[in-house]
């Protein structure tokens, strides 16, 4: 358990509730006792501070080194004096004309002129630069030069052969492209006695060009001229548009002759006691699969009582009949009939 206060006799003796030391405020590896009574381990990595000055070292340096390094060097420090007379000189624009020339080595620029100091100093007044000089922009430059936005703005001085130059000008024969020249060579194989090759002419196709032979329906005439043979014989197997009925350009119905007769639509009459027809389902009546049937259930919803199923039948209550007949074998004492 940790102990931060002890309290003995009413003394008390030791008080670490009010330390705010913690593991980062300590060196690596140091110990301590936070005010919470438990014991603390530096988390801070330990310095190493250099006794001499290094290029090298990142680590800090004894304030004593720096102070005996910069007493060996071989510094001129301005006065005050010197210093105020350079900052007024270089406050006043143009330098006096007589007398106060502050070296450049002091502060000042070495000249009595605004124009000399910009030339002792190397530099030059922003109104001497032009506005590219700070925007970098090329729109700011003077004098651009014309930037061809199309070929046709540039002149042709090296010969280039346009698409419309080659208008008429053959791309292969029979696979053989033109040389650098527009020479097209082509290669034959055999020769006779005159040295000559002898030339095989394919036959045409559609994607190769040869030779063809006149077929029917063709005449050639001395000329090599090909033209198709249209005769009244060559028709013979071919229909004149004029001989063609109406219905051969418009495909309708209407332009038929000796079309059937259709009988018109047939409506199927209501059945009456004199004419056959069709009738409805109506209730007290059951209909399944087109057959009408008439069921007990169905009677009995219709006449709205059970009837007797059996002859000299007891009745026992009321019973409501709509309709009695009586057969004339009947004795009926008085004309009417009990049932109890």
């Amino acid at each position: 358990m940790a102990v931060n206060k002890i309290i003995y006799n009413g003394e008390t003796l030791v008080d670490l509730t009010s330390d705010t030391v913690t593991a980062d405020d300590l060196a690596a590896g140091v110990t301590a006792t936070g005010a919470d009574g438990k014991p603390l381990v530096g988390l801070l990595p330990k310095v190493t501070i250099d006794a001499e000055l290094s290029l090298f070292s990142t680590n800090p340096v004894q304030n004593k080194t720096i102070t005996a390094a910069l007493s060996n060097l071989n510094i001129d420090i301005a006065t005050n004096d010197e210093i105020d007379n350079a900052l007024n000189v270089a406050g006043s624009g143009d330098l006096p004309t007589t007398g106060g020339i502050v070296p450049i080595a002091m502060g000042g620029t070495g000249a009595t002129t605004t124009a000399g100091a910009r030339t002792n100093l190397g530099v030059s007044a922003t109104a001497d630069f032009a506005n590219v000089a700070f925007s970098g922009a090329y729109d700011d430059l003077t004098g651009k030069p014309a930037i061809p936005s199309r070929t046709s703005d540039l002149a042709n001085n090296s010969g280039y052969i346009t698409s419309s130059a080659l208008s008429g000008y053959v791309k292969s024969v029979n696979g053989a492209a033109p040389d650098s020249s527009g020479n097209v060579t082509i290669s034959v194989s055999g020769g006779g006695s005159s040295g000559g090759g002898n030339y095989t002419l394919p036959t045409a196709s559609s994607s190769t060009l040869g030779g063809v032979k006149v077929g029917s329906g063709l005449t050639i005439n001395t000329s090599g001229v090909l033209s198709a043979d249209v005769t009244a014989s060559t028709l013979t197997a071919y229909a004149k548009i004029t001989d063609l009925s109406a219905v051969a350009k418009t495909g309708s119905y209407n332009d038929l002759t000796n079309k059937p007769t259709i009988p018109a639509a047939y409506t199927l009459p209501n059945a009456t006691s004199s004419t056959l027809g069709g009738v409805k389902v109506g209730s007290n009546i059951s209909v399944s699969n087109g057959t009408i049937s008439i069921a007990k259930s169905n009677v009995t919803s219709a006449l709205g009582y059970t009837p007797a199923t059996t002859n000299n039948a007891s009745f026992t209550g009321t019973t409501m009949v709509q309709t009695l007949t009586v057969s004339s074998v009947l004795n009926i004492p008085g004309g009417s009939i009990w049932i109890e």
